[in-house]
């Protein structure tokens, strides 16, 4: 079982009923209204602090990197 195969029909089929069955079995919406509005604003979270340091690999420190603070001092 190679990674080619999870494209198959049977493999994807397997993926989505998964998938669906995660979904259904957490219950989201059977969740009070305070509980909902904290899961949202920590994975709101999450995605920002996750977005920020995708760019701060993609771009690097710069010049606030303790390699940087060296550079300008020599």
């Amino acid at each position: 079982m190679g990674s080619g195969n999870f494209f198959s029909s049977r493999s994807s089929k397997n993926s989505c009923l998964s998938i669906k069955a995660f979904l259904f079995s957490i219950a989201f919406w059977a969740a009070p209204v305070d509980a909902a509005f904290i899961a949202q604003l920590l994975f709101f979270k999450n995605i920002a602090v996750t977005g920020g340091l995708l760019v701060l690999a993609s771009s690097g420190a710069g010049s606030i990197s303790i390699d940087g603070r060296k550079a300008k001092t020599e």
